[in-house]
């Protein structure tokens, strides 16, 4: 009952006396699942359920037990987990040794899922929203990542999920299940989830580089990612295409010309792209590679190009050329001590392999032997006739002897009357 005591002579204080045995607990022990693995740390949360009003809060200890404090007996409660959103009712405080709360948590499981476009493409920033099933009550909602995945945890229950993106049509999935600790792979549940597009148009154009339509190519249109989307045929010289709205690259080839680089376009919902594309004439290669006749390569060899040199063999012999026009042309290779080889060789879109032999040039070789021949020769005579003192001379004939010299004849000047200079000069033998 109630009763008012008198404190320190006069304060006054009303308070409520319980009567013994009208008191008690809420108490329990909270496991993670139905084989008893204890929970440990959990909050829980103690209301009054006339009031709403919470009365008490505990963590579960070690053993995964709780224990409120003393409350009325007569009252009515209940208890939350708000970790797991679990809610236990209408429970009566009891004595600790009756009454005891198990509560098992159903822990959550998980739901993933990768969405597609209607041409395969993976659909990225797209809005997925999981609802519970029936009564589509919102539970949380994700973006689809770079690859267009997404992942929630939910509670065990029934769900369905709704995917959306500008320029698509709005997805709504069939309902499915989740269990505790398990892994929900929509794919394998309810099949590909795709999202069909409002599509936009692609017109392309193809022309060369004088400006004149090329009447017949082939366009190439690639994802963002590189990935090949479609290939169209032009004809008159354009040709278009649906597609999902995104962006692409877009490259043309045609027949007598070069692929062009890829051009980047946007493709918009209910909205036509238009692109231009001018292609180069195809220019061709041709691929040297020069040897001797015994196949060993040649580093160093000159090689022309219709009389233009196009540069030197490496190391291996080898030696590539390009950017060639289309057709016919001479290939000559030269280098020193060898005989140089010319052929007629095709350039066309692939590259034309030379494959030369170069025969050794053997004049400068026959003229040194015959030059070593020829001072050998010499050398030979000189020895032979050096060891025997030589040739004789022939004797010189006889004449008058030199002056000076016995038997030498004596000279004397002739002079003329009045004592001119001489004029000759007689030449007398004198007797011995």
């Amino acid at each position: 009952g109630t009763s008012t005591i008198l404190i320190n002579g006069n304060t006054s204080q009303t308070i409520t006396l319980t009567t013994p045995g009208t008191e008690g607990y809420v108490w329990g022990t909270v496991y993670f699942d139905a084989i008893g693995t204890a929970a440990p740390n959990v909050l829980i949360d103690i209301y009054n359920q006339s009031t709403d009003v919470k009365v008490d809060s505990r963590l579960t200890n070690s053993e995964g037990k709780f224990q409120s404090s003393p409350l009325p007996s007569t009252g009515t409660y209940y208890i939350k987990i708000p970790a797991y959103e679990k809610e236990l009712r209408d429970l009566q405080p009891t004595s600790l040794t009756t009454g005891e709360k198990i509560v098992i948590l159903e822990t959550k499981g998980t739901v993933t899922g990768i969405v597609q476009d209607d041409t395969g493409q993976i659909v990225s920033s797209a809005t997925v929203v999981l609802k519970k099933y029936p009564g589509e009550e919102f539970v949380d909602t994700k973006t689809t990542n770079s690859i267009g995945q997404f992942s929630f945890d939910a509670l065990p229950g029934t769900y369905i999920v709704t995917i959306s993106k500008a320029g698509y049509d709005a997805y709504t999935s069939s309902s499915f299940s989740v269990q505790s600790k398990q892994t929900v792979n929509l794919q394998s549940v309810l099949g590909n989830i795709i999202l069909n597009s409002i599509r936009g148009t692609l017109t392309v154009s193809v022309k060369d580089d004088k400006g004149a339509t090329i009447n017949t190519a082939t366009v190439t249109i690639r994802s963002s990612t590189g990935a090949v989307v479609r290939s169209i045929t032009t004809s008159g010289g354009t040709g278009s295409t649906q597609l999902a709205p995104g962006a692409y690259r877009v490259s043309a080839v045609a027949s007598g010309f070069a692929e062009s680089l890829q051009q980047t376009t946007n493709i918009t919902s209910n909205q036509t792209s238009s692109l231009s594309i001018t292609l180069a004439p195809a220019t061709g290669s041709i691929r040297v590679v020069a040897t001797d006749a015994s196949g060993a390569p040649l580093a160093g060899a000159s090689v022309y190009i219709d009389g233009t040199l196009s540069g030197i063999t490496d190391d291996q012999g080898e030696l590539l050329v390009t950017g060639l026009k289309l057709g016919t042309h001479t290939v000559r290779v030269t280098k020193g001590g060898y005989t140089a080889v010319e052929e007629q060789i095709t350039a066309g879109e692939a590259t034309a392999i030379v494959d030369t032999a170069l025969p050794k040039n053997n004049l400068l070789l026959y003229l040194g032997i015959g030059l070593g021949l020829l001072i050998l020769a010499g050398a030979v005579y000189f020895l032979k006739f050096a060891n025997k003192g030589g040739p004789k001379r022939p004797p010189m004939p006889k004449g008058p002897a030199l002056p000076g010299r016995p038997g030498a004849p004596k000279l004397r000047p002739h002079r003329h009357k009045g004592g001119l200079p001489p004029s000759s000069i007689k030449i007398k033998k004198k007797n011995l």
